[in-house]
């Protein structure tokens, strides 16, 4: 279940976006040397200007996107694990 998690875009919809973001896929082809592009953004009105590729919208293209410090790279990461979790137990 979880290698379906990683393989499924709607599944990875479903859990890889922090829990203050929604998830779009654009591109998703996760064989060895496939491409992925996905844009997260926020949804509430006041998050506008929080994003870094436009107002409310990161998308990354196989790295993180400029901008995005370290540490809120790494909280998102947890949340988007803890998701995870929730979704395969």
């Amino acid at each position: 279940m979880v290698y379906q998690a990683f393989l499924d875009p709607q599944a990875l919809a479903a859990w890889m976006a922090p829990d203050t973001m929604q998830l779009y896929v654009h591109t998703f082809d996760p064989r060895q040397g496939g491409q992925f592009r996905i844009s997260l953004w926020y949804p509430q009105p006041l998050a506008a200007g929080r994003g870094k590729t436009s107002g409310d919208t990161d998308t990354y293209y196989d790295n993180v996107p400029s901008g995005i410090r370290p540490q809120d790279n790494e909280a998102g990461t947890r949340s988007s694990l803890n998701m995870l979790a929730a979704l395969v137990e």
